[in-house]
């Protein structure tokens, strides 16, 4: 996905490679329809997004296992003109852009809990490469293997082991919204069937993937198990 990084559109087109790939290629009806989202008075890059991610259901919502995505047709509430895009799962903050654009940038709302802040901060100039983030971490939560651990080791062993191993480097909440640090969070996709994030996530949906990570990483903490995307 990185060689894509400037052009918004072929950079969703890749996400959407990814993520069936990576959730295997799910013969499922897209919960959305396509004809109405090209009338949407909404970006491009939400276009591109919303026409495939309703065959990743989370638990929260459409990919929405950790914070959630607003499918939004911009025909409804405004706040200073944009439009909401992502929602904290716990309503810390929300994450808002432009109502129109090929790629416009993305700001949170500071519901005042640094008086000295602007109300709107600056989160990402690129639509399309938030999304992208915030997808990626929402893979890691639906997987249906989903560890908790220390990965810095990891990452560099299977590269020394030949696997094919693609970083993905995105700006996203919360760390960049309330902490004075710059909310760098990046991704690792190992083979596209293992992710792996530099806050200490790892996600898989296979099982000889599982297989490979746990005896690489013997003392790995299993989480939880989702099958609710394996059900279906």
């Amino acid at each position: 996905m990185l060689k894509f990084k400037d052009s918004p559109h072929k950079l969703m087109q890749a996400l959407e490679r990814f993520l069936s790939v990576y959730f295997g290629d799910r013969q499922v009806e897209n919960q959305i329809d396509t004809d109405e989202i090209a009338g949407w008075n909404i970006p491009q890059p939400l276009k591109d997004l919303y026409s495939f991610v309703g065959k990743y259901p989370g638990k929260r919502g459409i990919l929405s296992s950790q914070d959630v995505l607003y499918i939004n047709s911009g025909q409804g509430k405004t706040y200073g003109g944009k439009i909401i895009v992502v929602c904290e799962n716990n309503g810390c903050w929300s994450c808002f852009t432009d109502t129109e654009g090929e790629d416009p940038p993305v700001w949170t709302e500071n519901y005042g809990w640094k008086d000295d802040s602007p109300k709107w901060k600056l989160v990402n100039d690129s639509l399309s490469q938030f999304l992208i983030t915030f997808c990626l971490q929402e893979a890691i939560f639906a997987s249906k293997y989903l560890y908790r651990g220390n990965f810095k080791v990891l990452v560099p062993t299977l590269k020394l082991q030949g696997y094919e191993v693609t970083t993905w480097h995105g700006r996203y909440l919360p760390e960049s919204c309330f902490e004075d640090r710059e909310g760098i969070t990046d991704f690792h996709m190992i083979e596209d069937a293992v992710l792996i994030s530099s806050d200490g996530w790892c996600g898989t949906n296979y099982k000889n993937a599982n297989r490979l990570l746990t005896s690489l990483v013997p003392k790995l903490t299993q989480i939880n198990m989702n099958c609710s995307l394996a059900t279906l």
